[in-house]
């Protein structure tokens, strides 16, 4: 929807919130809200993106940050829940603390003035996507997981 709050608990539509933090008109320009996008588009933006930015408080998974990595986009996040689990620090993104906006900017900036960096670590996070979420890979653990439960249950009860 394009509403974002603030730490005073104001709610901004996005143009105005970029009005707010960014005056400067050139910066302003750089920031695009594109809204809700199809997959297949969100594909397209996210193998084109210089970087992802997910700067979750918390996060169960970290999905989004998942995705980037299986386009190779360059990911910085916050070590938050599961993100710290997906996103290694300098291995395949680089990751900040929650709550720190001066640190999450400063990556983006080493992020955006490093492209050798920015590829390496994008590639990296497609390998690294590669391998931990192959949809084979997951289905042979889930049945391995699934097999070791029954065989516990044949065992205790010696059918």
């Amino acid at each position: 929807d394009g509403i974002l709050p603030d730490e005073e608990g104001r709610r901004w539509r996005f143009d105005r919130f970029c009005q707010h933090i960014f005056p400067d008109k050139n910066l302003r320009q750089r920031v695009h809200w594109v809204g809700v996008q199809p997959r297949t588009r969100l594909i397209a933006l996210r193998r084109r993106a210089a970087v992802t930015v997910v700067c979750s408080r918390y996060e169960a998974f970290g999905y989004t940050a998942a995705e980037a990595m299986s386009q190779g986009c360059p990911l910085v996040v916050t070590r938050a829940g599961g993100l710290a689990e997906i996103a290694q620090d300098g291995r395949n993104a680089l990751v900040c603390r929650p709550d720190d906006a001066h640190e999450l900017a400063a990556k983006i900036q080493v992020m955006l003035k490093n492209p050798e960096l920015a590829t390496r670590l994008g590639r990296q996070a497609l390998e690294d996507c590669r391998a931990r979420y192959d949809p084979e890979r997951v289905a042979r653990m889930t049945m391995g997981f699934y097999h070791r439960v029954l065989k516990r249950q044949r065992e205790r009860t010696g059918t």
